[in-house]
């Protein structure tokens, strides 16, 4: 069966594209990606082969969205962002927090500025992160 026509013409597929594909509600879709249960073993599978067929991947932003929660760790930084590029220690210690956020399927994000941005800097990534160091 050919994957279904997207509304909008864009080039991901969607939740309702994998539902319509599977023959099966988006709730039942929510239910298999989230490992819930109450779908029956068949259209488990069929939800699982269209996720395959049509390489079906999560929106992290949409999930955000939903969950309230972005699984984004905000770093602020109080030097200037010219001298961060050059400080060895500072590569290593972001590539340790990638390193250690990756199992936990999470991200950061880093924002610098002088002692007086750094309140401001906090606030902005409040807005998008789930913690902020």
């Amino acid at each position: 069966m050919p994957p279904p026509s997207r509304r909008g013409g864009g080039s991901r597929p969607t939740i309702g594209d994998v539902a319509a594909l599977a023959q099966v509600s988006k709730a039942t879709v929510s239910f298999v990606i989230n490992d819930r249960p109450g779908v029956s073993p068949q259209a488990r599978q069929r939800v699982l082969d269209a996720i395959d067929q049509l390489g079906w991947q999560p929106n992290a932003g949409a999930r955000a969205l939903s969950t309230k929660r972005s699984q984004t760790l905000g770093l602020v930084m109080r030097r200037p962002p010219e001298l961060l590029s050059t400080d060895p220690f500072f590569t290593q210690f972001v590539a340790g927090i990638e390193t250690g956020l990756a199992p936990l399927d999470c991200a950061s994000r880093t924002r610098s500025g002088g002692y007086h941005r750094k309140q401001g800097c906090a606030w902005q990534l409040r807005q998008t992160t789930t913690a902020v160091a």
